[in-house]
C-alpha cells in the first residue's frame, strides 16, 4: 500500500520528499530558449504576410503559424512572469526543483493575464492587435522578465517526472489522439460548415423515384458526381435533368452553397432564375426575433426550388457572385464548394453529413458560435469587455485567432492541449493523495476527457469559454490542495472570468477542503481571502465602469437573463421539475465514463472533496429545463479524480490493477454508447 500523504504544503507536500525525483538538469532557461525559438519563426511567417487559406484548409505554412502559435500563445511571456509573481511557491531550490505541470499551469495563467495588458496597451495606442505588433510586444515583455527573473532562471531546475507520469501522459495523449482522428470530419471544419435548414430541421424532403419518373441526372462542368458530395467552384458548372417520359415532371431542387460572406450563387434555367441565396452574417428565421447573427467570414447559403422538367429535359446552371465584394476579394473562387443533396434520403443524408464535414444545427447555436468569433474580432479593435460573458476567455481566443488563424482549426488545436492538460493536472491531483500513480491509471482520465471532447465539439461549442473554465475549476482544486495562495487565487479568479458561477464552484472546493483536510482551516482562510479579494475588485471596477459608461444597467440585466430566464424558459417541452435531477445524474453518469460507482468506493479525502463539488454544483443544474452539454464539463474530471483514487487506495495489488482496467473498460464504452446514441 502506498504510503499515506500528510497535510500538503507549498510546492511539494511534506512526506513526498523521500519520493520526489531528483531534479532533471532542465531548468526554464531551456523553456524560455525553445519558446524564443518558436516566436522568431512565427514572427517570420507573420512578416512574409502569407494569407490564411479559406476555412477548412489546412496547408503546411498555417499547420507551421498554428503550432508555433499555439506555444507563444500558451507560455509567452508566461514562463519568465512565472518565475518572478509565483516564486515563492515554486521552490526553485526546494527538494526536487520546479513542479513541470504546476509551473506550466502558472505560466499559462501568466501569459493570459498579460494578453490582457497587451491587448489594452495596442487599442490604447490607437492599433489594430495584428500578429506583427503583438508578437513585438510579446517578444519585449519576454526579454524584460527574463532580465528580471534571471536569478530564478540560473537557479531553477525542473523536477524530473517519474516514468509512470511519462508513460501516462504518452497512453492519455494516445487515446486523445486516436479519439481526434477518429473524429477528424468534425474537428477540421470551421464555423462555415454549420447550418441551419428547415429541410432537416422539419423533414421537409422525401426522395422521388427518378428511374420511375423517367428522369436521370447529369453533372457537367465539375458538378459534383455523387449526390451529397461537395465539389469546388467553377464557373460553367451545371447539372442536366433528362426526361425520357412524355409529361412534365416536378424535381426537388436542395443545393448547398459555401463561400465567403457576400457571395451569391444562383440557379438559372435558361438565365432565368429559379433559386438564389446570399451568403450573410445576420438573418432573421421570424419577425419576432429579428436578425440573428449566423456567420463570420465565411458561411453557407441553401437553395431550394421546384423544377418543371418537360420531355427531353433542362439543363441548369449554376452563377456565382459577390468574389469581388470586400468580405469575398481575398478568397480564390475554387475554394467555394456546391453541394448536391437533390434527391437525397434524409436518413442516409444526416449520418453522412458528419463525414462530409457539415454539421446542422439550430441557428442559435449558429449565434452562439459566431457570438464568440465577433466577440474575439472586437477585442482586436475597440471592445475590451464583454457583457454577455465574463471577458477572459475572448482575451484568449483574439490572441488565438491573431497568432494562429482565424478560423476555428486554430481553437482546436488549443482544445485538444487542454484536454491532455486536464489529464495530467488530474494525475498531478491523485500524487497528491497516493503519491506514485500507474501509467495505466491516466486511460480512464484520458477517456473521461476524450468524452468532453465529443460533448463539445460534436455540437461545434470548441470556441465556447465552458472547456477553459473546467479546466480553470480543476487547476484550482490542484492549488488548494497544494496549499499555493498565489497560483489559486490567480486560477480561481479566472474560472470566475470565464464563467460567473465559477466563484460558487471555487468556494465549495474551499469548503470541502475545510471539511475534509484536518488542520487546514487556517490556510482555507488565506486561500478564501485571496480569492474573494480578486473577484471583489473586479467586481467593483465593473460597477464603477459600468456606471461610468452607462452600462450598468445592460450588465446587470445580462446577469439576471444568464442567471434565471435563460436556463428556465429555454425549453419548450421540458421534463417535470422532479424528473430532471434524475435525468441529469444518468447523463453524468455516461459523460463521466460511468466511474460514478467506482468513485463511492472507499473514497479518502481527495475523493470525498472532489465528490462534494460535484454534488454541491450539481442541483445548481439539475433543475433548469435544459442540458446543455457544457454544464457538465467541470464534474466530468472531478468524478474521474476520485474514482481513479478510490482504486488506487486499494490495498490488494491485483485488486487495484483490476479496478483500473474495469474502470478504462467501463470509460471506453460508455464514449462509444453516448456517441453510437448521439448524447
Amino acid at each position: 500500500m502506498s504510503p499515506p500523504a500528510a497535510e500538503p504544503l507549498a510546492a511539494v507536500p511534506p512526506g513526498e520528499e523521500a519520493r520526489t525525483p531528483a531534479p532533471s538538469g532542465v531548468g526554464p532557461g531551456i523553456w524560455i530558449a525553445l519558446l524564443g525559438a518558436a516566436w522568431v519563426g512565427l514572427l517570420w511567417l507573420a512578416l512574409r504576410g502569407t494569407p490564411h487559406p479559406a476555412p477548412g484548409l489546412i496547408t503546411p505554412e498555417s499547420l507551421a503559424r498554428n503550432l508555433l502559435g499555439l506555444a507563444v500563445v500558451c507560455f509567452l511571456p508566461g514562463v519568465p512572469v512565472a518565475l518572478l509573481v509565483y516564486r515563492h511557491e515554486g521552490a526553485p531550490g526546494g527538494p526536487g526543483g520546479l513542479d513541470p505541470v504546476p509551473f506550466a499551469l502558472q505560466a499559462f495563467i501568466a501569459s493570459t493575464f498579460t494578453a490582457v495588458v497587451n491587448f489594452t496597451t495596442l487599442k490604447l495606442a490607437g492599433l489594430t492587435v495584428t500578429a506583427v505588433p503583438l508578437l513585438l510586444l510579446v517578444g519585449a515583455e519576454t526579454l524584460v522578465f527574463s532580465y528580471l527573473a534571471r536569478s530564478a532562471i540560473r537557479g531553477a531546475r525542473f523536477r524530473a517526472l517519474p516514468w509512470g507520469m511519462v508513460l501516462g501522459l504518452l497512453l492519455s495523449a494516445g487515446i486523445l489522439g486516436g479519439w481526434a482522428w477518429t473524429s477528424r470530419p468534425m474537428l477540421t471544419p470551421d464555423l462555415s460548415h454549420y447550418f441551419f435548414s428547415h429541410v432537416l430541421d422539419r423533414g421537409e424532403s422525401e426522395p422521388v423515384n427518378l428511374s420511375g419518373m423517367g428522369l436521370s441526372l447529369v453533372p457537367e462542368g465539375g458538378w459534383p458526381t455523387r449526390p451529397g458530395s461537395p465539389a469546388p467552384y467553377r464557373p460553367g458548372m451545371a447539372l442536366r435533368v433528362e426526361n425520357s417520359g412524355s409529361v412534365t415532371r416536378t424535381l426537388p431542387l436542395w443545393v448547398l452553397w459555401r463561400g465567403p460572406v457576400g457571395t451569391q450563387a444562383a440557379l438559372e434555367l435558361s438565365g432565368q432564375e429559379v433559386a438564389s441565396a446570399q451568403v450573410v452574417r445576420r438573418t432573421a428565421e421570424n419577425e419576432r426575433e429579428g436578425p440573428v447573427e449566423r456567420y463570420w467570414d465565411w458561411g453557407i447559403a441553401e437553395l431550394r426550388a421546384e423544377l418543371e422538367v418537360p420531355p427531353g429535359g433542362v439543363r441548369v446552371d449554376l452563377e456565382a457572385t459577390g468574389f469581388d465584394d470586400a468580405e469575398g476579394g481575398r478568397w480564390p473562387r475554387e475554394q467555394a464548394q456546391v453541394y448536391d443533396l437533390i434527391n437525397v434520403d434524409l436518413e442516409v443524408l444526416a449520418p453522412a453529413l458528419p463525414k462530409l464535414g457539415l454539421r446542422p444545427m439550430h441557428y442559435y447555436q449558429l449565434l452562439n458560435v459566431a457570438e464568440n468569433v465577433r466577440w474575439a474580432d472586437e477585442y482586436t479593435r475597440d471592445l475590451y469587455v464583454t457583457l454577455n460573458q465574463p471577458p477572459l476567455w475572448s482575451y484568449v481566443y483574439a490572441p488565438i485567432r491573431v497568432l494562429m488563424g482565424p478560423h476555428l482549426f486554430s481553437v482546436r488545436l488549443f482544445f485538444l492541449l487542454m484536454l491532455l492538460g486536464i489529464v495530467a493536472v488530474s494525475a498531478r491531483l491523485l500524487e497528491t493523495e497516493v503519491g506514485s500513480v500507474p501509467a495505466l491509471a491516466l486511460a480512464p482520465l484520458a477517456l473521461v476527457a476524450a468524452s468532453h471532447g465529443r460533448l463539445m465539439d460534436g455540437n461545434g461549442s470548441v470556441n465556447f469559454p465552458d472547456n477553459l473554465f473546467a479546466f480553470a475549476v480543476l487547476a484550482s482544486v490542484l492549488f488548494a490542495v497544494r496549499d499555493q495562495v498565489r497560483s489559486f487565487a490567480s486560477w480561481s479568479f479566472a474560472a470566475t472570468l470565464l464563467r460567473y458561477p465559477g466563484s460558487t464552484v471555487v468556494t465549495f472546493v474551499l469548503a470541502g477542503l475545510a471539511l475534509f483536510y484536518r488542520g487546514r482551516r487556517r490556510s482555507v482562510g488565506r486561500l478564501a481571502v485571496a480569492m474573494w479579494g480578486s473577484i471583489g475588485l473586479f467586481c467593483l471596477s465593473m460597477v464603477v465602469g459600468g456606471a461610468w459608461t452607462g452600462q450598468l444597467g445592460e450588465w446587470l440585466d445580462v446577469l439576471f437573463f444568464e442567471t434565471v430566464p435563460e436556463h428556465f424558459s429555454n425549453n419548450a417541452q421540458p421534463l417535470p421539475v422532479w424528473m430532471r435531477p434524475f435525468e441529469f445524474l444518468k447523463e453524468l453518469a455516461f459523460f463521466s465514463g460511468l466511474l460514478l460507482p467506482f468513485a463511492l468506493l472507499r473514497p479518502g479525502r481527495l475523493a470525498r472533496l472532489t465528490l462534494f463539488v460535484t454534488f454541491c454544483y450539481f442541483p445548481f443544474l439539475a433543475f433548469v429545463d435544459h442540458f446543455s452539454h457544457h454544464y457538465y464539463l467541470p464534474m466530468l474530471p472531478l468524478v474521474a479524480v476520485a474514482a481513479v483514487t478510490c482504486a488506487l487506495k486499494v490495498e490488494s495489488r491485483l485488486l487495484r490493477h483490476g479496478l483500473i482496467a474495469a474502470q478504462g473498460v467501463a470509460a471506453a464504452s460508455a464514449l462509444y454508447l453516448t456517441t453510437a446514441w448521439n448524447w
